[in-house]
């Protein structure tokens, strides 16, 4: 996700998003997004939380390579999201979702 990040896109200011994840590979990583760099944080990054995404793994890694929809899995509770609604508004634009996303939406349009 680090090298898909938007960040002409990003607001001026550090935004600092958590992301928390459950089933199958369980943990909770940050992403500290400038638009000079973004960062990874295993650990929590000592900034406030601007964002927390929960999710469960498997549906974000299906929204991230385009098989379902981000606004789908947000409806289905799979991925929730809490944070101002600027940030919340932002979140989908700043990521260029999975490079394959685009052919994965197209075949499944096809079936």
């Amino acid at each position: 996700m680090k090298r898909r990040v938007y960040r002409q896109r990003l607001p001026a200011g550090r935004t600092v998003i958590e992301f928390e994840f459950r089933r199958g590979h369980v943990g909770t990583y940050c992403l500290v997004l400038e638009r000079a760099d973004v960062s990874v944080c295993l650990q929590h990054p000592k900034f406030d939380i601007d964002l927390r995404v929960c999710a469960d793994i498997a549906a974000f890694y299906r929204v991230w390579l385009g098989r379902i929809p981000l606004p789908a899995a947000l409806a289905d509770g799979s991925i929730s999201r809490h944070g101002a609604p600027d940030v919340l508004r932002g979140f989908a634009q700043w990521f260029g979702w999975s490079p394959m996303a685009p052919a994965v939406r197209d075949a499944a349009l096809a079936r």
